[in-house]
């Protein structure tokens, strides 16, 4: 679990919003460099790593793809006392903002923190109100626009949450800014290094992809270069289990397994891919929770719609409070996010294996 721990408490740390990938990218390729071949980035800044199978006639393929991109702020003005509007890049609630340090991706990465108008000065009915983005600014120490110009500060200048990766009094349980989805990254990675040592039958190749959290732009494009027979995207999603949510509301519970997603806003799981995961999580003895949340949605939202469709699973790791400066997750749920995907992919042995055929 110590390497797992290193290269998750590395990649949670490096900032990278959406289309600002480039740090995370660079930290993965690394990583990659000894494990797989035909190492690839397109336009777009997507990273394809394969590793070959022993099949050499086959010439099926597997996607196994992870997005490297977290959610952020973009600067849309700059005050003249210095402090920065913002908008943000991805999901996040304006509730949990207020006192957040960020960092301001600047000449250099620059501290800072997100404030608003002070609770001591409030009205009674500014006191009632909901907090909206209009609301908030980032302040990073400066005193005018011109100063903030000279850091190469402007609109269009990104920043994310600026928050160490630690360990809980639980050694199984961390806390960390980007889990979702450096979790999902650093799955692909731990298992793109059994799979070198011991190859497939056929062949897999890793995307680890941009843009996630604005749309899955990078995906589409991933997918449509890639060209798989079948893909298998890593995530993390939502676990509901905090203590004011019903038991029956509970979409997934830290601590009990890889999330099985069976349908989404986007995507509603390929019927012999879904009894394939299944099957081989039983099969390996493997826990695993079925995922059915009729909101959100993945990078297989895209990948199973290309190519005129492309079987498509999607494995998360169950975390606590997703789109935050600290996001909790479980590291043996990742350990069998880890152990279901190889398995998954060791039985893959056909291009035809999820086909649906005319009946007689």
């Amino acid at each position: 679990m110590s390497d797992l721990v290193s290269l998750l408490s590395k990649l949670s740390e490096i900032p990278g919003p959406s289309g600002n990938e480039d740090d995370v990218r660079d930290f993965i390729l690394k990583e990659a460099k000894p494990l797989g071949s035909h190492i690839q980035i397109d336009s777009m800044g997507n990273l394809f790593v394969q590793v070959k199978g022993k099949n050499k006639k086959e010439q099926a393929k597997l996607m196994v793809s992870a997005h490297m991109d977290e959610v952020g702020f973009i600067i849309k003005y700059v005050e003249n006392t210095g402090q920065l509007r913002f908008q943000p890049m991805g999901l996040v609630d304006p509730r949990i903002l207020p006192g957040q340090r960020v960092i301001v991706r600047g000449t250099h990465d620059l501290p800072g923190t997100i404030g608003s108008k002070p609770p001591h000065i409030l009205t009674p009915d500014e006191s009632k109100k909901i907090f909206d983005f209009g609301d908030l600014y980032i302040d990073f120490g400066v005193a005018s626009r011109e100063e903030a110009k000279q850091l190469g500060v402007h609109v269009g200048t990104v920043a994310v949450f600026d928050e160490p990766f630690k360990q809980t009094a639980s050694d199984s349980m961390v806390l960390g800014k980007a889990m979702d989805n450096r979790a999902g990254c650093v799955a692909a990675l731990m298992m793109m290094r059994s799979l070198s040592k011991n190859p497939p039958t056929i062949t897999i190749e890793f995307a680890f992809t941009v843009q996630e959290e604005v749309g899955m732009r990078g995906a589409e494009v991933a997918a449509k270069r890639s060209k798989p027979d079948a893909a298998i995207v890593l995530e993390t999603a939502v676990a509901a289990d905090s203590p004011e949510v019903n038991p029956r509301d509970r979409i997934l519970e830290i601590g009990k397994g890889p999330a099985v997603r069976v349908i989404d806003a986007t995507m509603i799981t390929q019927k012999k891919m879904l009894e394939y995961m299944m099957h081989t999580a039983e099969a390996q003895k493997i826990p695993y929770q079925l995922h059915v949340n009729m909101a959100g949605g993945t990078d297989a939202g895209r990948i199973h719609l290309m190519n005129q469709g492309i079987p498509t699973a999607v494995i998360s790791t169950p975390g606590r409070y997703l789109h935050s400066a600290s996001t909790m997750i479980n590291l043996r749920d990742i350990e069998n996010v880890i152990q279901l995907c190889e398995q998954l992919a060791r039985g893959i042995k056909s291009a035809e294996q999820f086909s649906f055929r005319v009946r007689d």
